[in-house]
């Protein structure tokens, strides 16, 4: 009997994150040949693939609990792990466990080699994207949801021939370096899910987007189902959720948000497409519950975790405290990536960046504090706003990030006579970091 190169986690995490030189495409060659070596194990799962700019975790989260209902196991694989390592591959929303992250590593060990010395090493989420696809695989899942890292067509998740359904979310601008400098032409890469003979869901997006869906779709003989906003109607909102009617379906969720809505929506449309029964659609749905998407964090002081990266989902954010915040004096915690669109970002927030701390997101791509605040102040001085120059600060530790914003809170409630509320957003990377120490900060029970 062969025996297993690794024994421990730390062991085993540490080899396969630890890998050097990756063959970095954007093409499918490479993470399909791998995955022809072990077994093409994608080739006997039935796949739901998710792909766009905003709400792919939205969508997939509520397809999920919906899809428990009606089967006995349900995969999924997103990106990147924000809270846990490890939580972006589950099987009903049980994240592998560090004795079976062992075993796939020890399967996998001789084919990483091999592809090592033959200079095709995959990179790190395509190999994360093998493991998910090999495990959900070897624990017999029923039905695998798949999102999307980058794009569609190139993305190594589009590795399938045939999966069995294709759900596109809202498409905006995004990683146009890679994808295209215009809302039609990233709508064109994300069109590359669709298979042939097969089915699509296109959530709500704008005329032109759905049209280049459509037409590939039409092109591949593959069934395209549109949401319809006139089919969605709100019933109820508050801080606790929101009940809403959806093609005759009542359905309550946790989750707020006219965006929420709509991805909801859209998980209704791919259930119904998958002829998933009507109760299991309204027992699942509501059971969803999503950190990171405006998420109340905390209670007392009121704390909003908002993983609003580029400017549709900062615009989505900005809906949000309007309809939920509006009485509340707001403090800002804000760290992105250098890459995005910060600018824009920022003058979509604008209105709640005038009592706000700086951070730093988490890794290399992070924007410099020093320069966010710099930019922050920029765009508030535009607007004549130069009195609240003062409230905006920057801080490399998000510790003291956390802990100067509760500061700013309790002088934002005092000159606003309104209770202060906390809003941090930005990069999904440093959310994780933040809800920890939101948990274990002694001033969250003092307030």
């Amino acid at each position: 009997m062969k025996k297993d190169k690794f024994s421990t986690y730390n062991e085993a995490h540490k080899y396969f994150y630890g890998r050097k030189n990756h063959r970095w495409d954007l093409g499918l060659e490479n993470i399909s040949n791998f995955l022809q070596k072990i077994g093409s194990p994608q080739e006997k799962l039935n796949i739901i693939q998710i792909a766009g700019t905003n709400g792919k975790g939205s969508v997939s989260s509520f397809l999920t609990d919906i899809l428990m209902e009606k089967y006995d196991k349900v995969g999924r694989y997103n990106s990147p792990a924000v809270f846990e390592e490890r939580e972006n591959i589950t099987i009903n929303n049980i994240s592998i466990t560090g004795e079976e992250f062992v075993s796939q590593v020890n399967e996998l060990y001789e084919y990483i080699e091999l592809a090592e010395r033959e200079e095709a090493l995959p990179t790190i989420f395509e190999l994360e994207t093998i493991m998910a696809l090999n495990y959900f695989y070897k624990k017999s899942c029923d039905i695998v949801i798949l999102e999307t890292g980058l794009g569609g067509r190139d993305d190594a998740t589009n590795v399938s021939k045939g999966n069995i359904l294709s759900v596109f979310t809202s498409i905006s601008l995004d990683h146009m370096e890679y994808l295209g400098s215009t809302v039609e032409e990233i709508a064109q890469v994300k069109a590359g899910i669709i298979k042939k003979n097969s089915k699509a869901v296109i959530g709500i997006n704008n005329k032109a987007v759905t049209g280049i869906l459509k037409d590939d779709a039409k092109k591949k003989n593959s069934m395209a189902v549109m949401v319809n906003p006139e089919q969605l109607k709100l019933v109820k909102a508050d801080i606790r959720g929101q009940e809403f009617i959806y093609r005759g379906i009542s359905c309550k969720i946790k989750l707020l948000g006219k965006n929420q809505l709509e991805n909801a929506a859209a998980a209704i449309e791919a259930a119904m497409a998958l002829d998933v029964p009507y109760k299991a659609i309204t027992e699942g749905i509501k059971k969803t519950c999503i950190r990171g998407r405006f998420h109340i964090a905390s209670k007392s002081p009121l704390i909003v975790l908002d993983g609003a990266h580029n400017p549709d989902a900062a615009l989505r954010l900005r809906e949000n405290i309007e309809e939920y915040l509006s009485g509340f004096a707001i403090v800002a915690v804000m760290g992105v990536f250098r890459d995005k669109d910060y600018k824009s970002i920022i003058n979509i927030m604008k209105p709640y960046l005038k009592r706000a701390v700086a951070v730093s997101a988490k890794g290399q791509r992070a924007l410099a504090p020093k320069e966010l605040r710099r930019e922050i102040l920029a765009g508030l001085k535009k607007d004549n706003t130069e009195a609240f120059c003062g409230e905006v600060y920057e801080t490399e530790s998000l510790t003291d990030g956390v802990n100067m914003a509760a500061e700013l809170m309790k002088k934002a409630g005092e000159d606003e006579g309104k209770p202060p509320a906390m809003v941090i957003f930005g990069s999904l990377s440093y959310l994780g970091d933040i809800y920890g120490i939101i948990k274990k900060t002694a001033w969250e029970k003092s307030l």
